[in-house]
């Protein structure tokens, strides 16, 4: 049975107007949207189920835009209608004033207008914009070429998000599950254009999209995804891939003060910079394993050894990180680390001796004014603390930090062990800090931090 034409007992029944006698009726094809109408992410997650309820009980209030036969503007409207089975209201592009001479602008104008895009969503939109030259079917002759600064422009991103967004869109026209992310902008233009070369890209579409079904987000799913895939030995020689948020932005607040400068030497994905950006410290960091500074995409790490990617920052507030553990620790753990459902393996970390200790804590003891906050397993907490009296700084017992779940197990039989020790320091003279945390007790965080990523950081977990 064909589509309803609009009458006076649908009137009643939707609330819908007259169809515009001047439109010219929409093509008879397949395709009924104009490539501009498409160039903007479809709606998702009920949002049409929402507008096809709204215009049930309230009818359609904003005509859909035609241009030459095709939908211009209002695809979700266009949809929605058909759902309904009723004729849509239709008007020309042109009739109103205010629509210029421009089917590029009108488009991006009315969409930024009432929709929310992330930046990877305006730079798709840039991309698609750049690639639609005139003489394409579903142009117009009033339909003018825009080049990639152009588009970018318009879209308010810059020209290098724009080149990221078309190499994962290249990449990803075989993978429905990430073409998704990328349009909905759960994950960054460019971390899914740094996938263009992969030759397992299905395993990593595969992998993540059952990890979401799951209930990770997106971004969560893919950084685990990619680093169990960087190294399939079921066995990851380090500490772990970032500590959970709470944790992190707990040692940020009890260990610096607002406006401080937080320093991680080791930085590893970012875990204590993001934290710190989140207690609006300023942040300051370095990666040794290039792979894993450049996954993180976070510009406060610089890649390098400390020594040398840190040779110039000379005063720091604060020193909180989580460098490599022990030799017993590195040799026998078998850290299947459960961040995620499926077992996500980070690179492979030398462990730290009591030199590197010692070096460590020679190279920032005299750069650092207040205190300094590592993270390490039972084995070096004593040689740490060593260190700071070694140095004159004012050391503390190990502070336990509980993460229930972890899931760190040293080989053979017997407890998987659920906690590490802060080891804590600080100059002589730092009288005034008043009483802090013994211990630290949460859960471990699904949530990994990614690149680019405006997630709010978990709520910090009180110290006991």
């Amino acid at each position: 049975m064909g589509r309803k034409a609009v009458s006076t007992a649908t009137d009643r029944a939707l609330g819908a107007k007259p169809l515009l006698a001047t439109v010219s009726p929409i093509r008879k094809q397949d395709d009924p949207f104009h490539l501009l109408s498409r160039i903007f992410p479809a709606m998702r997650d009920g949002a049409l189920e929402r507008l096809v309820e709204s215009i049930r009980a309230e009818g359609q209030h904003e005509p859909i835009v035609m241009l030459d036969g095709l939908v211009l503007d209002g695809r979700n409207r266009y949809l929605a209608c058909e759902q309904l089975g009723v004729q849509p209201l239709l008007r020309a592009f042109g009739s109103r004033p205010e629509d210029g001479g421009d089917p590029q602008g009108f488009v991006i104008a009315e969409n930024i207008h009432r929709r929310h895009l992330t930046e990877t969503q305006r730079a798709l939109i840039a991309s698609r914009l750049a690639q639609m030259p005139v003489g394409r079917p579903g142009n117009s002759e009033n339909f003018r070429n825009l080049t990639q600064l152009e588009a970018a422009a318009a879209l308010g991103v810059s020209d290098r998000s724009v080149q990221h967004a078309k190499k994962a869109e290249d990449a990803l026209k075989d993978h429905p599950a990430l073409m998704e992310y990328l349009e909905a902008g759960e994950i960054t233009a460019s971390k899914l254009s740094s996938l263009a070369d992969r030759d397992d890209l299905a395993e990593v579409s595969k992998r993540v999209e059952a990890l979401v079904a799951e209930g990770e987000k997106p971004k969560a799913a893919l950084k685990s995804v990619l680093i169990e895939l960087h190294d399939g030995s079921g066995v990851s020689q380090t500490s772990g891939r970032g500590k959970p948020a709470w944790l992190m932005q707990a040692l940020v607040r009890h260990y610096s003060r607002h406006g401080h400068t937080v320093c991680d030497p080791v930085a590893g994905y970012g875990s204590t910079l993001r934290a710190a950006r989140a207690e609006d410290r300023l942040a300051i960091g370095a990666e040794l394993v290039a792979e894993v500074a450049t996954t993180a995409d976070d510009p406060d790490i610089r890649t390098g050894d400390y020594r040398v990617a840190l040779a110039d920052v000379n005063v720091v507030d604060a020193v909180i990180c989580d460098p490599p553990y022990g030799s017993r620790t590195h040799s026998s753990e078998q850290t299947r680390s459960d961040w995620s459902s499926a077992a996500g393996l980070a690179p492979t970390y030398a462990e730290w001796t009591a030199d590197d200790v010692n070096q460590f804590v020679d190279h920032w003891s005299p750069r650092c004014s207040g205190w300094i906050v590592a993270l390490t397993d039972s084995d070096l907490a004593g040689v740490w603390r060593d260190a700071f009296d070694r140095v004159g700084r004012t050391s503390f017992a190990p502070i336990p930090c509980v993460i229930r779940g972890m899931g760190v197990r040293m080989t053979g039989d017997g407890p998987a062990s659920w906690t590490i020790y802060a080891m804590v320091a600080r100059t002589k003279d730092q009288i005034d800090w008043g009483s802090l945390p013994g211990a630290y007790v949460g859960t471990k965080s699904r949530e990994l931090w990614g690149p680019d990523e405006d997630t709010d950081v978990e709520e910090a977990a009180d110290g006991v």
